[in-house]
């Protein structure tokens, strides 16, 4: 099983779909860095610990890393640099739906996905019926997520046939 960093943009698109705990019927574990949770509002951080998500924080000796990446790459947010520097650290896959976050884990080789990877493994694992995945994006989109348009719109048309 393989084992899933999420950042804040993936538990907001996930949340605002309604489809979050779904998400999480996926054969992967799925770990959340403490600052991402500590912070979060929507969803709350309260709600996401009492998920079967595993709270991660990062170890000392990893915390300088954290600083490095700030300094590379100044886009993405304080936390979400914590996941990536997570992720790095411990080899595991890293969902973002943020541009700048997906670029910085690819430059540094981290293998990174979005919540389009996630929804499709839901409908091919049977966690989501097309009908209702193509609900779950519209609701993304609806609630201002940074979806690719053309690629969500293929996908919902798809699954509406």
């Amino acid at each position: 099983m393989s084992k899933c960093v999420l950042d804040t943009s993936i538990c907001v698109d996930l949340w605002s779909a309604g489809i979050l705990e779904n998400a999480l019927r996926l054969p992967h574990d799925f770990l959340l860095p403490d600052v991402i949770a500590e912070e979060c509002k929507e969803p709350p951080g309260e709600y996401l610990k009492s998920l079967d998500i595993v709270s991660v924080s990062l170890e000392a000796e990893h915390i300088d890393s954290v600083a490095i990446l700030v300094e590379q790459y100044g886009q993405p947010s304080l936390s979400d640099l914590f996941a990536l520097a997570y992720a790095k650290a411990h080899v595991h896959m890293l969902l973002t739906g943020d541009g700048p976050l997906r670029a910085a884990a690819e430059n540094e080789g981290v293998e990174v996905h979005g919540v389009i990877w996630i929804v499709d493994a839901m409908v091919q694992q049977n966690i989501l019926s097309p009908a209702d995945a193509a609900t779950a994006l519209e609701r993304m989109i609806e609630a201002g997520s940074w979806l690719p348009r053309d690629e969500c719109q293929d996908r919902i048309r798809r699954w509406r046939e």
